[in-house]
């Protein structure tokens, strides 16, 4: 019995041991945390984009500048014409795109008649800076600047009525999706 004694008293001892040895191999440390807090990224349309009168045969273009010209050199009304403009309220770096609804405007005395509608051009504007044309076709632009300074695009179009386009007033959208980078 001292011998069975002797086993299990040894046997507490090495156990107590090996407990004491695990709880010295744990370590801690710590993880760093970062988060950058930005405004809630809005777009919001400040002026909608008006061709004003559009005279059958003859294309009219209005620049970003918000001036409409013809691709054939002649007058053109200026109208009621302005560049179309949309506000992105934003902080850090922004990629913005214009898509048009379609290549045609819809309306004209019967509500459906098509009216030709391409040569999609914006330019943005940060904060107070000079506006930075863009290019044609459908547009795609990263934009980076100041936290608070928010970024003001102009937009232009061209419409190409036909001789045999209907009468009458046509209407369409561009979609400006932006996106944090």
């Amino acid at each position: 019995m001292k011998t069975t004694m002797k086993f299990f008293a040894a046997l507490a001892i090495m156990m107590g041991f090996t407990v004491g040895a695990m709880a010295q191999s744990s370590k801690t440390g710590e993880v760093t945390a970062h988060a950058t807090v930005q405004k809630k990224l809005e777009v919001t349309q400040t002026l909608s984009l008006e061709f004003g009168i559009v005279d059958k045969g003859q294309n009219k273009i209005v620049g970003v500048s918000g001036l409409a010209t013809s691709d054939g050199g002649s007058s053109v009304s200026q109208t009621g014409v302005q560049t179309g403009v949309a506000t992105i309220v934003r902080s850090g770096t922004v990629t913005y795109t214009l898509t048009p609804s379609a290549d045609f405007l819809v309306g004209g005395s019967d509500g459906v008649s098509h009216l030709a509608f391409g040569n999609l051009t914006s330019a943005y504007v940060v904060g107070a800076a000079e506006p930075v044309d863009g290019s044609g076709g459908v547009l795609s632009t990263t934009v980076s600047a100041g936290f608070s300074e928010d970024i003001i695009v102009r937009i232009g179009a061209t419409v190409s009525p036909d001789a045999n386009t209907s009468i009458g007033n046509y209407t369409g959208t561009i979609t400006l999706s932006a996106a944090y980078n």
